[in-house]
């Protein structure tokens, strides 16, 4: 086993992706880093003259199932999940002592899949220590700087320079944030793959997607809407299509601060009115009130017996408030067959915050659309001023 050093600074490398590794060990070492490496990494950074030392001269331990086993081994994670250098007394007890800087990538499984791999090739290409060595990184972001991408080597090489071979708290929170989507991703490209082959998919199963003939699921965390906020007190079960609906109707309410009502259907909306209660359900209704017909109806205020005896009398899918009065709510229990639901608004707009359109492995994201041109900053394009 190596010497361990308490007070040294240690790096950890090991990628599937080597483009630019050399320049990347090369700048850790002469910035007084300790290199570690496994099996193919250490291989090539030997051939490249950079000097390293093996996972296993640090565990004491071999790579064992033709590499499947590498670098779970305690002497590695506690290391990396290790706390600051000046605590590390238990560890250095233990022979552990703390590794500062990961540089990873992963094995490279959706290439695989785009070139046809069959499953026994497939699940060789399952990497389980790389996310693991990852999180653990990411999870320590306050002293532990973890790189999980080459694209990202420029600006770490930079980082180094400017910061004495350190790197900054806000480099190493964005570099923690990479980390774990990069195992969200990878993460969800081998469960897909294995749904693919099961015809299952995971998360709460829905009657039909947006047509009927379309299978569908709602992802949540948990498998349950109380993780945005949501709690459902009656009525059908909630379809793809209202889901879409009551998202596009909360987003709408959420922006504003007075009291109000929206009304969606189809995702358009077809209504809305500032004020609590009553006076705002009226308001919206006046815009549009033939296509607020089974329509989705939201408020971020309470619903009082008021609003829930107007919303009685009519054909809807759904309502949804922060909260509604005793009365309101006995009310609307009686509508057998409406959605009633409660929403912490805070919560549902931190889960649901940017919106997303995906495609399989395809995902295309972008922030809310919240913003509005300063009247000064429009232009009238033809006819007169208004």
């Amino acid at each position: 086993m190596a010497g361990i050093s308490v007070d040294g600074r240690r790096a950890l490398l090991s990628v599937t992706d080597k483009t630019g590794l050399t320049d990347v060990a090369a700048a850790l070492r002469d910035s007084g880093y300790q290199l570690i490496a496994s099996g193919g990494t250490a291989r090539h950074l030997r051939e490249a003259g950079i000097e390293v030392d093996g996972v296993e001269d640090l565990t004491g331990y071999p790579e064992i199932f033709g590499g499947r086993v590498k670098t779970l081994h305690p002497v590695i994670h506690g290391g990396i999940l290790g706390p600051r250098h000046e605590d590390f007394t238990e560890t250095a007890e233990l022979g552990i002592g703390p590794i500062d800087m990961v540089v990873v990538n992963l094995y490279r499984f959706e290439e695989a899949l785009a070139q046809g791999a069959d499953e026994a090739e497939s699940v060789e290409k399952i990497d389980i220590g790389g996310p693991t060595l990852l999180r653990a990184a990411a999870k320590n972001f306050q002293r532990v700087t973890v790189v999980p991408d080459p694209g990202r080597y420029e600006e770490f090489l930079a980082e180094l320079a400017q910061h004495d071979g350190t790197t900054s708290l806000d480099f190493r929170r964005r570099m923690a944030s990479l980390a774990f989507r990069r195992c969200e991703q990878y993460n969800e490209a081998i469960a897909g793959w294995l749904e693919g082959q099961t015809g299952e998919r995971s998360g709460i199963g829905l009657r039909y997607g947006e047509n009927p003939h379309q299978a569908a699921v709602l992802r949540v965390p948990g498998d349950d809407i109380s993780a945005l906020g949501l709690v459902q007190h009656g009525g059908k079960e909630l379809s793809y299509n209202n889901i879409v609906d009551l998202v596009a109707a909360l987003k709408l309410v959420a922006d504003f601060e007075e009291p109000c009502c929206g009304v969606i259907k189809h995702t358009n909306p077809c209504g809305f009115g500032l004020g609590g209660g009553k006076p705002g359900l009226e308001r919206a209704l006046e815009c549009d009130p033939l296509s607020a017909f089974g329509g989705v109806f939201a408020f971020n205020a309470e619903v009082d017996e008021e609003a829930a005896g107007l919303l009685a009398k009519r054909f809807l899918e759904i309502i949804v408030a922060p909260s509604y009065s005793e009365a309101a709510a006995a009310r609307l229990a009686k509508k057998k067959n409406v959605r009633v639901l409660s929403v912490d608004l805070d919560v549902f707009a931190r889960m649901t915050a940017g919106k997303s359109r995906a495609w399989g492995s395809l995902v295309l994201w972008q922030d809310d659309d919240t913003g509005f041109p300063e009247l000064t900053d429009w232009r009238v394009a033809a006819g007169t001023e208004p």
